[in-house]
């Protein structure tokens, strides 16, 4: 048996990131070694049946990958797909078609691709819940998983609940952030206020604010930022040789630290698109009369910005478009990025 149900977890991690190009053959190999030395499972008693061949009809037939069995009962089923993909409807449909063979009835499965996906299939009405799980470093499903689906304590009703509770768990927050919104935190200040204060004398000491909710995807947390209208969080000196620091890492002059912050903030959120980062870093935080701190490659063109106030080394986002970053930064302007980075999440000092 394996350790703690944290240390365990942890190795899955580990391993899922040193075998991520492994041909599928090889994740195989690793599974069916995590259910017999980490789960419990015997494979001299064949408790982890690997390639069992399910027939439909008199020539077809399906091979699940793996079916976990207590003796000679099953519990539940395993669909592996190499580390690098992601789910899809298709490798959802395989696992749901082999948990609904009728030589099977599962109702519990797991696929394990970029993810871990816990499955909850209901026969009598089709439908499924899933519960996706990142293999992250002490992850808290991640180690309930461990434990749950450990042979000593696996029961199908309280993987069914976990799986069911936690994927609610997960919609809701999702919606919670979707209402999120600098309106909403308005609107909650003057209901605040108005308890004690005359709702136009609110409204008027609101006026001087400004309100910005995004979410700080490298806390897990989101956050709603109020910042007054007519004072920055930084201030420069006027020198044009500052150099800065951010998050504690030096990254030297104006526009060095402009395309760090960027460029990091871009690593800290993998999906966001052109629109997004643009509204992140928006208008107002480029020097006044130059547009925009971000522009698509494509959009810059020498005959309008001289190709010089754009850096034609690009950042690319994860769906192919090329982000030119602008270079046009001087120190009565660069406390308006400054600001915009810190409303974000990042710690920008100077030596001016």
């Amino acid at each position: 048996m394996g350790g703690s149900y944290i240390e365990d977890w942890n190795l899955l991690v580990a391993q899922h990131s040193q075998f991520c190009n492994q041909p599928e053959c090889k994740i195989q190999e690793l599974w069916e070694t995590y259910f017999s030395e980490i789960f419990g499972f015997s494979k001299l008693s064949n408790e982890i049946d690997s390639q069992r061949k399910l027939h439909i009809g008199s020539t077809d037939r399906e091979i699940p990958d793996i079916i976990l069995k207590n003796g000679t009962k099953d519990l539940f089923i395993v669909e592996l797909k190499q580390y690098s993909l992601s789910k899809n409807d298709d490798f959802e449909k395989q696992l749901l078609n082999y948990m609904s063979h009728t030589d099977l009835r599962l109702s519990i499965g797991i696929l394990v691709c970029e993810k871990l996906y816990l499955y909850f299939y209901n026969h009598s009405d089709n439908k499924n819940d899933c519960l996706e799980i990142p293999f992250e470093k002490d992850n808290g499903l991640g180690i309930k998983f461990m434990e749950l689906f450990n042979k000593n304590n696996f029961d199908a009703e309280m993987a069914r609940d976990f799986i069911q509770s936690e994927s609610k768990n997960k919609n809701d927050v999702s919606k919670i952030k979707k209402e999120i919104s600098a309106e909403l935190v308005k609107q909650l200040l003057i209901q605040h206020f108005s308890k004690d204060y005359d709702k136009d004398v609110v409204e008027s000491a609101l006026k001087d604010f400004s309100f910005i909710c995004s979410e700080r995807k490298n806390v897990n947390s989101g956050m709603a930022i109020a910042t007054q209208n007519f004072s920055a969080p930084f201030t420069s000196s006027g020198k044009n040789n500052a150099q800065f620091t951010v998050n504690g890492i030096p990254t030297g002059g104006k526009c060095p630290t402009v395309r760090y912050v960027i460029e990091s903030y871009v690593k800290n959120n993998t999906d966001i698109n052109f629109a997004q980062l643009q509204n992140a870093f928006p208008d107002a935080a480029a020097k006044p009369g130059f547009g925009k701190v971000v522009r698509r490659l494509e959009d810059v063109k020498e005959n309008e910005w001289g190709g010089h106030r754009f850096s034609k080394h690009p950042i690319i986002l994860s769906d192919g478009q090329q982000v030119a970053v602008s270079t046009q930064w001087e120190p009565q302007n660069i406390k308006n990025f400054i600001r915009a980075a810190t409303e974000l999440g990042f710690d920008i000092s100077s030596d001016s």
